[in-house]
């Protein structure tokens, strides 16, 4: 029962003391009370920027670009290049190469021949 009591007198006191402040804050004059109000917005502010840094930095340190990505569900390159055919591209010799060549300019050749002879050609001259 003792520390009860104790308990509600501490309660108490810490009321009494809370309205003696209120009171006094409100016998302040109008430019005091500015101040007042605006020195506790700015510690809040200040205290609520602090607190958002820490927790960006946290959340920086433990971000994880894998859960992102697999959260993303986009699809895997590595695995659709896999299903593409593959293109092999024939190894040459230089005496192929030569004939292959050879019958390039033939059909160059022709192809400009054709050209020069073509019906579209004989309007023209």
């Amino acid at each position: 029962m003792h520390e009860f009591r104790h308990e509600y007198s501490r309660i108490l006191f810490v009321k009494v003391n809370e309205l003696k402040f209120v009171k006094k804050l409100q016998n302040q004059p109008e430019h005091i009370k500015k101040v007042i109000l605006w020195t506790t917005i700015i510690v809040i502010g200040l205290g609520l920027i602090f607190w958002w840094i820490i927790n960006v930095e946290k959340s920086i340190k433990e971000f994880q670009k894998e859960k992102l990505i697999e959260g993303l569900n986009l699809p895997r390159l590595e695995e659709e290049i896999k299903d593409f055919p593959s293109i092999e591209i024939p190894k040459l010799d230089e005496e192929e190469l030569k004939k292959l060549e050879e019958q390039i300019k033939k059909l160059g050749e022709e192809d400009e021949e054709g050209q020069n002879s073509g019906p579209n050609n004989q309007q023209l001259q």
